[in-house]
């Protein structure tokens, strides 16, 4: 009896490390992820930004006629980088709206998980408890043997 619940508890520990290890697993990859994004969105503002600067300085470096070019130029990269910067946002609400998305799916199933895991527990008591009770049993009836073996004995002493 103590042995099969000695099991039981080694075995609901054991399921929840499992558990525990899998969304570790999981959130260690969304964070890898999620630096991923930021890496690239760094990368993405210094390029924007070193193409402003790129169109400012040859700004001043031109003359009147280049100016007027210039500021064509300067016209058409900033309105490159207001596309750029609206791609990057659109971008980057995909991926918070798929994040989000896939964050759900894990929880859900995670919750999922969890009440796997405590009906195979209510599980496992019920049937830890009908052993427990049938060993009660068989030892109940074995002492009541005992006692009337015993009893015989002492009345069949007791008759001599």
């Amino acid at each position: 009896m103590v042995f099969s619940c000695i099991i039981f508890i080694i075995l609901s520990f054991r399921f929840q490390l499992e558990k525990d290890r899998a969304l570790r697993h999981q959130q260690k990859s969304w964070e890898e992820e999620r630096n991923t994004l930021h890496r690239e969105k760094r990368s993405l503002q210094r390029r924007l930004d070193e193409a402003a600067a790129k169109v400012d300085r040859a700004a001043k470096d031109a003359s009147e006629a280049e100016r007027e070019r210039t500021d064509r130029v300067r016209e058409e990269g900033r309105q490159e980088c207001a596309r750029a910067r609206e791609e990057a946002a659109a971008q980057a609400e995909r991926m918070r709206k798929d994040h989000a998305r896939a964050m759900r799916e894990l929880e859900t199933r995670l919750e999922s998980a969890n009440s796997n895991r405590f009906s195979s527990m209510v599980q496992m008591k019920e049937e830890v408890e009908t052993e427990f009770t049938e060993r009660m049993e068989a030892l109940r009836n074995m002492y009541k043997a005992e006692v009337e073996g015993l009893t015989d004995r002492l009345e069949k002493e007791k008759t001599r």
